[in-house]
């Protein structure tokens, strides 16, 4: 990863501007800190302070595959980035023979194991909206520290042609982006479908600087969680 030929290959209607990096501190600050234009794509070899959730740092180590894209516009409803990209994930990964699973709100599972992570980054104020996306592909994930995670090499049992993955993978998320303004709706329905079962999962919610907990009973078309107490919950939550 990569090889030269790569962005000669990606032909794309939005995401056409593709940066590759041997390596970077992390993929969505660069995207955010530099006055690129939308559409733009950085992927790195390795990252150096790769982002996860809450300021969680994301190892990204030689062999995964780790990428941003950002969108210069103001974006009413910021999930629908989780939700294209999470399903154009899950939809190449279906294409390898591994049946993926969405672990609401932004994390794809195969066989229980994290292999993929995505990030919004969304700057209403200056009309851009980042979307990183990290995925265990040949690289070694770290078995201590209790990660629960797996990568597609270890799954299919050899070694996966990265470049062809990201091709793969960049034109559904493209093509995702493309037809959102009139298949939105499809687009949540396929989300929904690859839901792991949140029924019954214990939610954290953090609000006033009080935490609630709360029992999680079936995700919605919205991209919120509906508890067994009839609440609808958005935004960050936690599943303990």
């Amino acid at each position: 990863m990569f090889k030269r030929t790569l962005k000669s290959a990606i032909k794309n209607r939005i995401l056409k501007n593709i940066i590759l990096f041997d390596c970077i501190g992390s993929t969505n600050s660069y995207l955010m800190k530099n006055q690129l234009p939308s559409g733009t794509v950085a992927a790195a070899r390795v990252q150096k302070e790769g982002k996860g959730k809450h300021g969680a740092r994301w190892i990204s180590a030689e062999g995964g595959l780790w990428f941003s894209f950002i969108i210069r516009k103001k974006i009413k409803m910021p999930y629908m980035y989780v939700v294209l990209s999470s399903v154009a994930v899950a939809d190449t990964l279906k294409s390898y023979g591994v049946k993926p699973l969405i672990k609401w709100p932004n994390d794809v599972l195969v066989s229980g194991k994290k292999i993929c992570g995505i990030l919004i980054e969304n700057n209403h104020y200056e009309s851009k909206i980042v979307t990183g996306i990290g995925i265990n592909i040949n690289n070694d994930v770290p078995s201590e520290g209790g990660i629960n995670a797996v990568s597609l090499s270890r799954l299919l049992g050899g070694k996966i042609d990265i470049d062809k993955f990201f091709i793969s993978l960049i034109r559904r998320i493209d093509k995702n982006i493309a037809g959102l303004k009139d298949h939105r709706a499809g687009l949540i329905a396929s989300w929904i479908r690859y839901q792991s079962d949140i029924s019954g999962r214990k939610i954290k919610l953090m609000s006033g600087g009080r935490q609630k907990t709360y029992t999680a009973l079936k995700a919605t078309k919205k991209g919120t969680v509906i508890t067994t107490e009839g609440r609808e919950l958005k935004g960050e939550v936690f599943f303990l």
